[in-house]
């Protein structure tokens, strides 16, 4: 019988369909072999007549995702005229920027499938052609904690970078969607003190300000749990985003991500958890001037943390992360007519969270409010893309729109949460001028080492990285150079430009910590070359495979949690050398011995002392929304 409908459904017979589904009401909500749903597959059709009846007729349960998230409106999308798009927006109440699983939304199937009349009429709906839309994360792969700040027509964003160095990177915009790196605020590693530092620890939290003329970057230094003093506070200052950077004060404060914030009467202050406490600052804010004292604990009272002053209309609001960084992350809104307040929650908290298990975005949380040069208002926060309960990319940036009600609240993306799709900031059309390279020493560059630089040159098209001795596991470690991975889908290949000597050796990794990683790579006795992969989870490090080693070339593929390795001879035929179908230890969540806050990097190492080259370093990034269709 079901056989029969879903192939009545198919054929977009109407007749037939009710026939059967008089017979036998609840297969209305039969699955098929995939496991889509009957009435996804009547708007598949593009039948009008045929999905106004299943959804007003039928027995259907139209909340029913397919296995990948998928609503009624991503079936339709694909060939449904204006006429039934029309019907599920306006009268079923979907929404063509709503993301799947995958991040993959209504509009964008409506434009990858040359549905002209979808993707207009989608257009209207939400006010911005195609082109003039943006998907999230803006900042894709492990850029958590974000913090903006505009000056002029110029856009500033600072993120957390833990025990990864250059530490705190600093991006621009124009536009708020299109950014691109200008440096670092800690680049010498004498000041830098992440030496010794468990992964995991580090920067924490970031804030960027502005004020006289000057850039202020203030931030958590996490150090391990045995010191007598594991949270302090840094703060810095220079003429510019890109430097030079004073070295850091530390304010021997505990608590952790601060922000600075200048009164109206000039009087200067720190904002951190726990709760939200503030502390009075001298003129330079290098100094405390006094002790801090809690103004707000926020909505929920669990962690709460990331907290942020805003004055606007003679209010001063708080924005406060809380819930944990996980699943019930979330950003509440506190204010008061005085500094000191007292403060009233929102009556509308959590101002951002996420509410639809099966959203591209999750554990969406702290945030920090802009306002453009024309009025208009964005919150940046972190928000992280699990596959499958795993979180490979780690936490990242994304952008909404902040929009005021009448009675003076802030609500991030009209309090749906974290969305998909969204129509640009009525900002100038901007271009970076620059984009991340490959010259380990340029500020945009791609890559970072953890806690301290190693010895590396680029010259054409030629990166060396010189050993020391030491393993990935080894936290005093400078004998691998790392960048970040950004989609979920993407290839990392490299060559060695000369085979190791005796002795030594080198390859590609997916790097997490230094308790959580996988080596591909090669080792030359003298008994000859060995090819291996080996991985490296909860600190216990295991051989995979081995084999003779043949050629120079070596690549990796990321599929969601999947990992496969191949090489090849000339860089053309590639040969399967190992996969590994879940690299779960290559996530937030994945087995570890200390916290998990970063991301999956990608990486090239040395074996030995000696020094390996390395060409022909690509990384291809497969996924976006439309490449899942």
């Amino acid at each position: 019988m079901e056989a029969e409908l879903f192939a009545a459904i198919k054929t977009a017979d109407l007749p037939m369909v009710q026939r059967l589904l008089a017979k036998t009401p609840s297969d209305a909500n039969a699955l098929d072999a995939a496991g889509v749903p009957l009435v996804l597959r009547a708007m598949e059709t593009g039948n009008e007549a045929l999905c106004r009846w299943m959804i007003e007729q039928s027995l259907a349960k139209l909340n029913t995702p397919d296995p990948n998230g998928a609503s009624l409106l991503h079936y339709a999308a694909k060939k449904g005229g204006a006429g039934l798009l029309r019907y599920l927006v306006e009268w079923v109440g979907c929404d063509p920027r709503k993301g799947d699983k995958g991040g993959v939304t209504p509009y964008a199937i409506a434009h990858t499938f040359g549905n002209e009349e979808g993707e207009s009429y989608f257009a209207q709906v939400t006010g911005a052609a195609w082109e003039d839309m943006y998907q999230n994360p803006i900042l894709p792969g492990f850029r958590p904690d974000p913090s903006i700040v505009r000056v002029g027509q110029d856009y500033y964003m600072v993120n957390s970078s833990f025990t990864w160095f250059p530490a705190l990177p600093i991006s621009h915009s124009r536009d708020l969607v299109h950014w691109e790196p200008v440096g670092h605020v800690l680049t010498d590693p004498a000041t830098a003190m992440l030496q010794g530092l468990d992964s995991g620890h580090g920067y924490w939290a970031p804030d960027i300000s502005y004020h006289e003329g000057r850039f202020y970057v203030t931030a958590t230094l996490r150090r391990n749990d045995g010191h007598a003093r594991p949270r302090a506070q840094i703060i810095t200052s220079a003429p510019a985003p890109e430097g030079p950077w004073d070295p850091p004060a530390v304010i021997e404060e505990d608590g952790i991500d601060p922000s600075l914030f200048t009164d109206v009467d000039g009087k200067r202050y720190m904002v951190l958890n726990r709760g939200a406490r503030l502390l009075p600052l001298s003129e330079d804010a290098r100094a405390a001037t006094g002790p801090a004292h809690l103004i707000w604990y926020g909505d929920t009272k669990r962690a709460s943390e990331g907290p942020h002053l805003l004055y606007k209309d003679g209010w001063y609001y708080l924005i406060m992360a809380e819930g944990g960084t996980g699943l019930s992350h979330q950003i509440s809104i506190g204010r008061s007519r005085t500094l000191n307040g007292p403060y009233e929650a929102c009556p509308y908290d959590p101002v951002l969270h996420q509410y639809d298990p099966n959203g591209a975005l999750q554990k969406s949380g702290h945030g920090d409010f802009v306002e453009t040069q024309d009025g208009e208002w964005y919150a940046v926060y972190l928000c992280a893309r699990p596959v499958d309960g795993y979180s490979p990319l780690g936490r990242e940036t994304a952008l909404d729109p902040v929009t005021w009600t009448l009675d003076g609240w802030p609500l991030v993306n009209a309090r749906k949460g974290p969305s998909a799709l969204q129509r640009k900031p009525k900002l100038p059309k901007y271009e970076p001028k620059t984009e991340p390279c490959m010259d380990p020493h340029a500020a945009n560059s791609r890559w970072v080492f953890q806690r301290q630089p190693a010895k590396v040159t680029w010259a054409d098209g030629v990166l060396t990285l010189q050993g020391d001795g030491r393993s990935l596991s080894d936290k005093d470690a400078a004998s691998g150079i790392f960048t970040r991975q950004t989609a979920l889908r993407c290839i990392f290949t490299a060559r060695l430009a000369d085979t190791p000597p005796i002795d030594s050796g080198a390859g590609i990794t997916g790097y997490y910590d230094e308790k959580s990683y996988c080596t591909f790579g090669m080792e030359v006795t003298p008994k000859g070359g060995v090819l291996y992969l080996k991985v490296c989870e909860g600190g216990i490090t295991q051989i995979v495979k081995t084999a003779p080693m043949t050629g120079r070339w070596l690549r990796m593929e990321a599929d969601g949690l999947e990992r496969r390795f191949y090489t090849s001879d000339d860089g053309w035929d590639w040969l399967l050398f190992a996969d590994l179908p879940r690299a779960e230890f290559l996530s937030d969540e994945g087995k570890g011995c200390q916290k998990r806050f970063t991301g999956s990097m990608l990486g090239l190492y040395t074996v030995g002392r000696a020094a390996a080259a390395f060409d022909k370093i690509e990384i291809t990034n497969l996924q976006t929304p439309v490449d899942l269709l």
